[in-house]
């Protein structure tokens, strides 16, 4: 016998005198003790918000969680991190149908809702991000709650507003389709640990606190809204203290909010406001808040039928100029910008408004446009959102020459024409088309045109800033009714005023000449390219398929 067989021979246990039960504890391989072996650190990195690949879900951490006490101290604090009670996801529509017979032991709404009274002391101790969707105003529910379940409804809220304080580690509390009353209002205001807060359609019935019961935070959203704010007393329960973030998707209660932080003093801390949908009749007030805000930094303004409506001139003309020494974007209309862009330091403007074409252009364009180029960093502008435009070969020039560090730029060109549906898609299959030039190398294509306008940019006779990494020239932008209002849409099948491939050959073109280009959209929005890390550019789906059938009607 050789010596590896020697080694190798399993030994008979009757012969050799080795007592079996002992052999075999010896034969088998020791267990490697991971949670041991795995550094903390390793694990607390798993299961971390930073490692975006994990597919633990809350079930494994639990699991994790009660097989040994390490795990378990590592392992529940991710476990209740983040918790999300949805009301009508409890109600079924047999609920009412139940006799509390032992036959029939599922549990009802009302016991699911009861759990939620006493929340586990892990959850104080560890929970930082709280979601709670609440019953009132849901229209997609099952079947209307009965009045026993509204009463637990009622005291679960209650106990939530009391319980709320105990939570230690709690920093982003969201709250949906609930009415806050006196114990929820007074809950939140003792959070010491609150950074955000997301109110949707909710509505208060409780609003008033001591200022110094007030509810601090960094970051207050605010969308949608119940109830009628014009029968409301003024909402006094928020403090602007530590407020950095203020984002009103709603036009509701936001004059009776801003009014309340001006009461209080400026709001030194506060970095970015996004104020949407707003009545014209609350510009005032916002204007006033604005100047109560030294360290703005990012401002985002909406106002109902921006992109067909100007801002009537009596409540414009009662505007002031501001000085925003800290202003660094704007978003919004375009009759604002004379009053918020000159001499502050903005470097991305986004602009919504109606056409700047024909007479809209002579009235309105030009001074808005030399508003832009007296920005204090002008020269450091690396965004520029224009509305649409008629075709202006000079306003190329204008851009490369005054923001010579963009980076982004975005505009519509609307000459109003188009090529048929059978001629976007007529050289889809063969080489790129070329440019047709006259004997001087200029493009026949008219210069007032989004065809004659790209092709000077792709042969340089018109410049783009020499940084630029995205662009985007959309064109064919028609204005029709919509509920009553004129509003800006594009016809469908989608239609380009040049065919796809060559549009494709443009951006090749436009790539040669500003290699700092990552993408590219030309004609509509779903006709782009997109370099790749190789170099190469990529279209998307409308860039290299025809799209639907014309005659789908899809």
């Amino acid at each position: 016998m050789s010596a590896f067989e020697d080694h190798h021979h399993p030994l008979d246990p009757l012969h050799s005198g080795v007592n079996p039960e002992s052999r075999a504890s010896q034969s088998l391989p020791s267990t490697r003790d991971y949670s041991v072996e795995v550094p903390t650190e390793v694990w607390l990195e798993l299961c971390g918000e930073s490692c975006y690949w994990t597919i633990l879900g809350p079930m494994d951490y639990s699991n994790l969680s009660l097989t040994c006490k390490h795990f378990r101290d590592i392992f529940r604090e991710r476990l209740f991190r983040s918790a999300r009670h949805s009301i009508m996801t409890y109600q079924t529509r047999d609920d009412h149908e139940r006799n509390g017979t032992k036959e029939d032991a599922s549990p009802t709404f009302c016991d699911k809702v009861l759990r939620i009274k006493t929340p586990p002391a892990p959850a104080l101790q560890f929970t930082r991000e709280y979601f709670f969707e609440g019953a009132s105003g849901y229209i997609q529910c099952p079947r209307p709650l009965t009045e026993q379940e509204k009463d637990v409804y009622q005291s679960v809220l209650i106990s939530l507003g009391r319980s709320l304080p105990e939570f230690l580690a709690l920093r982003s509390l969201g709250l949906h389709r609930v009415v806050l009353g006196e114990e929820l209002v007074t809950g939140i205001s003792a959070l010491q640990s609150l950074h955000d807060i997301y109110i949707n359609n909710c509505h208060f019935i409780h609003r008033s606190l001591p200022l110094d019961k007030q509810i601090v935070a960094e970051e207050l959203h605010f969308t949608g809204w119940m109830g009628e704010e014009e029968r409301d007393p003024p909402l006094r329960v928020f403090s602007n203290k530590r407020l950095v973030t203020l984002d009103f998707g709603t036009p509701f209660e936001l004059p009776k909010v801003l009014t309340h932080f001006m009461s209080q003093g400026p709001s030194i801390f506060l970095q970015t406001l996004n104020a949407g949908n707003l009545d014209y009749e609350d510009l005032p007030v916002l204007f006033r808040f604005l100047a109560s805000c030294p360290r703005i930094e990012h401002l985002s303004i909406g106002l109902p039928n921006s992109s067909c409506c100007w801002i009537p001139p009596q409540i414009l003309d009662t505007l002031p100029t501001l000085k925003l020494p800290h202003l660094c974007e704007y978003n919004g209309e375009a009759d604002l910008v004379p009053l918020l862009v000159p001499k502050n330091p903005v470097k991305s403007i986004t602009i919504r408004s109606p056409p700047w074409t024909s007479q809209n252009w002579e009235e309105k364009g030009t001074r808005i446009w030399d508003s832009i180029s007296r920005s204090s960093a002008t020269l450091m502008m690396n965004e520029l959102s224009l509305p649409v435009l008629s075709p202006r070969p000079g306003l190329f020039l204008e851009i490369a020459c005054k923001f010579p560090a963009l980076e982004a730029l975005r505009l519509s060109l609307d000459d109003g024409t188009s090529v048929s549906w059978e001629e976007e898609n007529a050289d889809h299959a063969g080489p790129p088309p070329l440019i047709e030039v006259d004997g001087e190398g200029v493009p026949m294509s008219p210069a007032e045109s989004f065809k004659g306008l790209v092709e000077r940019l792709c042969l340089g006779i018109l410049p783009l800033p020499a940084r630029l990494k995205m662009l985007s020239i959309h064109d064919n932008v028609f204005l029709g009714a919509f509920s009553g209002h004129l509003m800006r849409f594009r016809e469908h099948p989608l239609r380009s005023c040049m065919t796809r491939r060559a549009l494709h050959r443009s951006v090749c073109d436009l790539a040669k000449l500003y290699p700092s280009l990552n993408f590219v959209s030309l004609g509509h929005m779903k006709m782009y390219w997109r370099k790749d890390d190789q170099g190469g550019w990529e279209p998307g789906y409308e860039a290299i398929f025809p799209g639907l059938d014309e005659q789908s009607g899809l």
